[in-house]
């Protein structure tokens, strides 16, 4: 009640004294108005007559003068002041009298007062001014009559709104008081609370009203709360899940560039010694084998990036029985380890997919890979690979125990795993997921009847549309490397200078290495132009990056920044991200197969050679 009455009051002062004191600034400005009407009728009255200008100036108000400035010397030469200087401290616009029209205006200096001037007429220039002051107090009783007269009426309305509201605080408090008293019994455990709800149309009966059907829904809340709290447990999972995603995703980004390199060299010099002509046909295999695993690590680290940052998918058309068979060769140590056996089974009319070929083989690891360790020792792993009409259809099956009824609804969950610590991450799956996805077809995971049989993972990816007619039979290599040259190749990684130094030499050019970016910068700079035929830099390197190094010629050397091809291991880094978002150079991310190699240089050969024909129709 006492809560009521205050803000009552606050608030009708507040809204009633801004009221009051605009209506007596209204009310001054209005008279200051006439008053500077007639003090400047009066000036224009009396034409500079001293005794006409007294009486008419004593009729407006008894404190009411005149006063002659010389505009020359500001000085006061005739009337109530002289013959004193006019200063500001008396009249706060003297600059206005002194060079201003003929007119009125209110002073505030001081205290209020209206101040009225006109030029007397036959003076010499620069002349006098006439001015007359009507100071404050001379119509301050009109102003006071009209504040006593608001005053009077602001309290008689106060008066009558103290009752009103009194009157209002009481319909207030006593209906809540009962609607209080309900809800502290509903606070400590009692349903069955009275009602308190009474007849009338106002807001404190609806809030009655509004009570009574609460707490006749409380009990049938009660299931509803509890699948909300069962709903707030499964966001909290997924938000530990994402916090996690957004853990590995700054762990993988930083250590992608570091596994890509080593990655890089392997790759490359297994491809150079696997291709010797004089290596023996089992060293040849086990070469092979190792080349293939290496390609597994970067399927690995692109797709643990793929979990955290979304998976680029880089189509291609593939046979299945060689992929399938070249997945299973590499996971012959693994399956050997784990004592299990694995049966494929191809379809003779398989179509070809149109996929991402390192997303299709770690499908198929994973899924193998799994169904392997659920089969254990003796057990057996079958593969199948079908066509339907909604694609090509992989089944994997186990003969293991299966998979348990809470295990499977989450079985494609980020970081959820069955097997032993230090045995999975929990993200072969969910990896396989998004792959899958991403390539619009669909992943289920069942159990086999009758249960303990095994388990059996289902993968269905569309095929691919009518093969293009071949333009003619080229090596990858050779059908893109538009010719040989002398290449600028910046790398601080000395392995995989090694590698590409070698394959660069094989292919007939001539290379020239720089082991950061400061030594590639200033090798460039000191070529001629057409010095080089082709600048390789990878973009992660001390001193000078690569990224400082691109930039830099592609404003001191647009020669040789149509001709480069960046190389890197870092493709999540911000700045790496902003590098390849603004320039149309190939890219290569690291490992990188020299097909892929070839097929950048032939890009930027033929920009060299556009280049160069455009020199020829110049010349």
């Amino acid at each position: 009640y006492a809560r009521v009455m205050v803000v009552g009051a606050a608030v009708a002062l507040g809204l009633g004294m801004p009221v009051f004191l605009l209506g007596l600034s209204r009310e001054q400005a209005r008279l200051e108005a006439i008053r500077g009407g007639q003090l400047a009728d009066a000036l224009a009255a009396t034409a500079g007559n001293a005794t006409a200008l007294q009486h008419a100036l004593g009729a407006i108000g008894a404190h009411t003068s005149a006063f002659v400035v010389d505009r020359a010397t500001g000085r006061i030469v005739a009337g109530a002041g002289a013959p004193a200087l006019l200063e500001d401290d008396r009249i706060d616009d003297v600059g206005r009298i002194l060079t201003g029209p003929d007119g009125w205006f209110v002073s505030r200096q001081g205290i209020d007062q209206v101040v009225a001037t006109r030029e007397l007429a036959g003076a010499r220039p620069p002349g006098l001014v006439l001015v007359a002051v009507s100071p404050f107090q001379d119509y301050a009783q009109d102003l006071r009559h009209t504040a006593l007269l608001a005053l009077a009426v602001l309290l008689v309305a106060m008066i009558v709104g103290y009752f009103v509201l009194r009157a209002f605080a009481l319909s207030l408090v006593r209906p809540l008081a009962r609607i209080g008293a309900a809800a502290a019994d509903m606070s400590t455990g009692r349903i069955d609370v009275p009602t308190v709800g009474y007849p009338g149309t106002d807001e404190i009966a609806g809030l009655a009203s509004a009570f009574d059907r609460m707490a006749a829904r409380v009990r049938t809340d009660e299931q509803e709360l509890r699948s909300a709290y069962q709903r707030l447990i499964s966001t909290q999972t997924e938000l530990l899940q994402e916090a996690k995603l957004s853990s590995v995703g700054r762990l993988v980004s930083g250590v992608a560039h570091e596994l890509n390199n080593p990655l890089t060299a392997i790759l490359h010099l297994t491809d150079e010694v696997a291709g010797m002509p004089h290596l023996a046909d089992e060293d040849r295999e086990l070469l092979l084998v190792v080349h293939q695993q290496a390609y597994r690590a970067r399927a690995i680290v692109r797709d643990l990036l793929a979990a955290v940052r979304g998976r680029d998918v880089r189509r291609e058309r593939l046979a299945i029985r060689p992929l399938i068979e070249g997945v299973l060769a590499g996971l012959r140590a693994t399956t050997g380890v784990a004592g299990a056996r694995v049966d494929v089974a191809v379809a003779a009319d398989i179509p070809d997919l149109e996929a991402d070929r390192a997303g299709v083989e770690q499908i198929l690891v994973n899924l193998v890979q799994n169904a392997v360790q659920a089969a254990g020792p003796e057990g057996i792993v079958t593969v199948r690979v079908t066509a339907s009409e909604t694609g090509v259809t992989f089944t994997v099956e186990d003969t293991g125990t299966g998979l348990a009824p809470e295990v499977l609804p989450r079985i494609f969950e980020p970081f959820f795993t069955t097997k032993r610590e230090g045995e999975g991450t929990g993200l072969g799956l969910f990896v396989t997921l998004g792959i899958v996805e991403a390539h619009g077809g669909t992943v289920r995971a069942e159990n086999i009847l009758p249960p303990g049989s095994g388990a059996r993972f289902t993968v269905v990816l569309p095929p691919a549309g009518p093969a293009e007619p071949a333009a003619g039979e080229l090596e990858p290599a050779a059908a893109a490397m538009g010719g040989a040259g002398k290449v600028l190749l910046a790398e601080d990684e000395s392995a995989i200078r090694l590698a590409l130094r070698r394959w660069f030499i094989r292919q007939g050019w001539d290379v020239v290495e720089a082991s950061d970016g400061g030594d590639a910068l200033a090798q460039a700079l000191a070529a001629p132009h057409g010095g080089f035929d082709l600048v390789l830099t990878d973009l992660k390197m001390p001193g000078l990056s690569g990224i400082e190094l691109v930039d830099r010629l592609a404003v001191l050397r647009p020669d040789l920044y149509a001709r480069i091809v960046i190389m890197t291991g870092d493709v999540a880094s911000p700045d790496v991200a902003a590098l390849i978002g603004r320039t149309d150079r190939p890219v290569l991310e690291k490992p990188f197969s020299f097909d892929a190699l070839a097929e950048a240089v032939g890009r930027a050969a033929g920009t060299r050679g556009s280049e160069e024909e455009k020199e020829k129709e110049k010349g």
